[in-house]
């Protein structure tokens, strides 16, 4: 991953033993939900912006939010709540808040970590992302 501008803190031989390795870590962090950060006023705004140059240039704009692995790490329900006030008549496809791909989620082969697919991942995402969005 160095040309992506992070490298991983310890070498591991298997995506299966790396996310072994980053589920273990995150239970002893013990990362709790309430620990997630809020969708703040700066935020809103520029999703703001950018909807209104989406309108102001007719693009068509839809907002996506990716599965996790077995959908931890998911956002506060509040903040999806705020989301879906803020994005009102924008698509909004929310993937990690509801288990609608449980063979993706659950499956750990599909998975670089708990948030990044490996590509076979990335390739069941994509096409259950194109049928949802009809095309």
């Amino acid at each position: 991953y160095p040309t992506l501008g992070f490298e991983a803190k310890k070498k591991l031989k298997t995506d299966d033993k790396r996310l072994e390795y980053i589920i273990k870590r995150n239970k002893e962090n013990k990362r709790h939900l309430s620990e997630i950060p809020t969708l703040n006023e700066n935020a809103k705004e520029l999703i703001k912006k950018i909807m209104k140059i989406a309108n102001d240039n007719n693009i068509k704009l839809f907002f996506v939010v990716a599965p996790s692995y077995n959908n931890l790490n998911s956002p506060d329900p509040a903040i999806n709540r705020d989301l879906e006030k803020l994005l009102d008549g924008f698509p909004y496809f929310n993937y990690r808040n509801n288990n609608l791909i449980p063979e993706l989620t659950e499956n750990k082969s599909y998975w670089k970590d708990l948030v990044h697919f490996n590509k076979d991942g990335a390739l069941i995402f994509t096409k259950k992302l194109k049928q949802d969005l009809g095309i």
